[in-house]
């Protein structure tokens, strides 16, 4: 059963819009489903669809309405690229070669946000945020960055083990990076870039990324 639109009035009195899809029975438990930066597209309602159709009510709000109310993109080069250029004070890294990443800098040239698109180009793959310092240099507040769960970026390590247990430390010899990786039961695949040997109790978090493994493609780091 296809959704519909709804207007809704936020706190301060301004308005945007939502999807709302609804179970064949009128009602059932709520559920938020938030957008990708390509806004509410065909992707996101049919997701929204396919919940409402176990019995939930989905809404999915227009995250971006102050700055670009109504954003519905797709997933090609020249979509990517105005998807990216709505996320608030950041320069656009095209990718070196077509399928590549496509990574947004925040206007502190420090935290970053990479987009890895699926091997078609029909939808995203991975999502990496982060900040790229190491132990010996600037420490963020890890309240303000993003999280997988509870553990946050500039959280130690052992906190996503403790979080995600089961999962395999990495080190990468050629970049000299460090990881813990683990898979979700839900399908995802994390990786908690560490600022050293993963295993140190004292590594910290300086990046995450989260992977769909219905879609997954190796990465290439450094």
């Amino acid at each position: 059963m296809a959704g519909s639109f709804i207007e809704v009035v936020a706190q301060d009195g301004g308005r945007f819009n939502a999807y709302v899809a609804r179970p064949a029975q009128g009602s059932g438990p709520g559920l938020v489903l938030l957008q990708e930066i390509f806004g509410i597209n065909d992707t996101m309602k049919a997701t929204a669809d396919r919940f409402a159709e176990e019995g939930y009510v989905v809404l999915v709000p227009d995250l971006f309405w102050r700055i670009k109310p109504g954003i519905e993109l797709g997933y090609d080069e020249a979509d990517m690229k105005q998807a990216l250029a709505a996320v608030s004070a950041a320069d656009i890294v095209e990718p070196e070669f077509e399928g590549g990443t496509w990574k947004a800098v925040a206007d502190d040239g420090v935290s970053t946000l990479f987009v890895q698109p699926s091997p078609d180009g029909t939808t995203v793959a991975a999502v990496i945020a982060g900040a790229e310092y190491s132990h010996d240099g600037i420490v963020h507040d890890g309240a303000a960055l993003p999280a997988a769960g509870e553990v946050r970026i500039g959280a130690l390590v052992e906190e996503a083990r403790s979080a995600y247990p089961g999962g395999t430390t990495t080190h990468v010899v050629a970049s000299g990076e460090d990881f813990y990786d683990v898979a979700t039961r839900d399908g995802r695949l994390l990786r908690f870039r560490a600022d050293r040997d993963a295993a140190d109790p004292a590594a910290a978090i300086i990046g995450i990324t989260v992977e769909d493994a219905t879609v997954r493609r190796p990465l290439t780091f450094g």
